[in-house]
């Protein structure tokens, strides 16, 4: 292996590790995305009373926990 070769698995290395920053940042992103989808759920069943009130609640709550499941498995797995 020459240093050429070093150098150009060097670089690459360097740029796969920026590569999974942004993704574990935009994840990161996706989680407080999710938290905000819950407290606007929240704000909306007090404001206007239906009868999909609890399956709403229900569907934020999975996706919030949705969310958590693939940022900590993209942090296990990169």
């Amino acid at each position: 292996m020459n240093s050429n070769d070093f150098l150009t698995m060097f670089l690459n290395a360097q740029i796969w590790l920026v590569v999974k920053l942004f993704v574990i940042l935009a994840l990161l992103i996706y989680l407080i995305f999710a938290i905000v989808i819950i407290r606007q759920v929240d704000l909306m069943t007090k404001a206007i009373n239906f009868s999909l009130d609890g399956i709403l609640k229900i569907i934020a709550v999975i996706h919030f926990v949705g969310a958590i499941v693939i940022f900590l498995v993209a942090l296990i797995v990169l």
